[in-house]
């Protein structure tokens, strides 16, 4: 809010300042007609009128120089404030972790030792705490001497109207006053446009700012999930190798990295007229810094949006293939017990036969030889076919692997992926 406060009274300023340029030559023509005004006395005020003219134009520029060192200002206070913030917390966070007394002697070592690095960095605290607050200082500091000259340069300006409304008017031919009034009237007029094209300026400052902090704190906690997002997997890999998790608590963890992906990108995609709104504003507001800002945020979300299109798109490649793997996985599993059926049934019946009077032996032995060619014929078929599945099965576990390897995915995905696929 302060660095809209700062733009709106630059854009006042400059206004003001463009007014008096254009003033200047309303007064250049006032003085070529200063011999008529001689016997008038009035030279001399014109003299002091212009005087105070000039007066004003350094006001102004001092004025939008010292509004550009506040807004610096407020800019250094607002990042040593931040510093010190993240400092303070870092800290916070390192006792916290130290507060847990019922930890290995070891531990406990390297948590005073860790205590005590904290102790000495209290004077580098102290040290941000003071250069925030001299910081905080100046910005006070600078922001008073603006108002101070504010209100010098508004008493300028009432008493050059004062003299044009009341001093010089009577004293004016009707020729010099229709003169001075069309001057009037034009300078007038290209002041209520400046005023006009200054508010609009502030309606569209005012709309960038709301958009651009809306915008900004969208994409930071996309970023942040996204950091996170992509720790699910690192993180499901250690637990596994250190038997906390099971395999489907790590087909859990899957999930959720999927999901979550596909969530940031429907953000994403929802949020995508937004910054085009976003580039399209900015372009029609000119002040200093806005482009910048605004680009720099745009650059941060195209970035965000790249990575998040990419780890969907291998995530859903990923999918399809391990849908396929999956399809076969679970035709052999049919297959194979189907087989199991047909050699139980097939080993039933030769216990059966095996079991017949000696008065049927010479039959029961034709139907045991029938039964053994077929028992044979069976076993080759398990034998090929599960060759076949076999590799088929390698092949396309292979396949995955290859996948996996395609592109510049982080080695903790491509570790909890080849892993996913081998526990199913």
């Amino acid at each position: 809010m302060d660095e809209l406060c700062n733009s709106f009274r630059h854009l006042t300023y400059q206004a003001l300042y463009d007014d008096l340029l254009v003033r200047r030559s309303d007064l250049n023509k006032i003085k070529e007609q200063a011999e008529e005004l001689a016997a008038l006395g009035l030279p001399e005020r014109l003299s002091g009128l212009a005087s105070e003219h000039e007066s004003l134009i350094s006001i102004c520029r001092d004025v939008n120089a010292r509004l550009e060192l506040l807004a610096t200002e407020q800019r250094n206070f607002k990042n040593l404030v931040e510093d010190l913030s993240k400092w303070i917390s870092s800290q916070c966070t390192r006792l916290s972790i130290c507060a847990d007394l019922e930890v290995p002697v070891e531990t406990l070592r390297a948590n005073l030792s860790t205590v005590k690095d904290i102790s000495n960095q209290l004077d580098q605290g102290q040290a941000k705490v003071l250069q925030a607050e001299e910081c905080a200082d100046r910005v006070n500091t600078n922001a008073s001497n603006v108002a101070m000259i504010a209100e010098e340069a508004l008493r300028l300006v009432n008493q050059r109207q004062t003299f044009h409304d009341t001093k010089a008017g009577p004293f004016l031919s009707p020729r010099q006053r229709v003169v001075i009034q069309q001057h009037q009237s034009i300078g007038d007029k290209a002041k209520t446009t400046v005023h006009e094209d200054l508010e609009e300026c502030i309606r569209k400052l005012v709309k960038f700012e709301e958009m651009h902090s809306r915008l900004e704190n969208f994409v930071s906690r996309l970023e942040l999930e996204e950091k996170a997002c992509a720790q699910i997997g690192q993180s499901a890999l250690d637990r596994y190798e250190q038997q906390e998790l099971t395999a489907q608590a790590v087909n859990q963890f899957w999930q959720e990295y999927a999901e979550r992906y596909r969530s940031m990108r429907r953000e994403i995609e929802s949020e995508q007229g937004e910054f085009e709104d976003l580039k399209m504003l900015v372009t029609k507001i000119h002040v200093p810094g806005m482009v910048p800002k605004a680009n720099s945020l745009i650059q941060r979300f195209v970035t965000l949006r790249n990575e998040v299109q990419t780890r969907n798109d291998r995530i859903n490649q990923f999918q399809r293939e391990h849908d396929n793997f999956s399809e076969v996985a679970n035709s052999y599993e049919r297959w194979a017990i189907g087989m199991n059926f047909k050699l139980l049934n097939s080993s039933k019946q030769d216990l059966t036969e095996s079991a017949v009077p000696p008065a049927k032996q010479e039959t029961s032995l034709v139907e045991a030889k029938r039964s053994a060619q077929h028992h044979s014929e069976l076993t080759k078929e398990i034998e090929t076919q599960g060759k076949v599945y076999q590799t088929r099965i390698l092949t396309l576990l292979e396949s995955l692997k290859n996948s996996l390897s395609l592109g510049k995915e982080t080695a903790h995905t491509s570790q909890i992926l080849v892993l996913r696929y081998l526990l199913f």
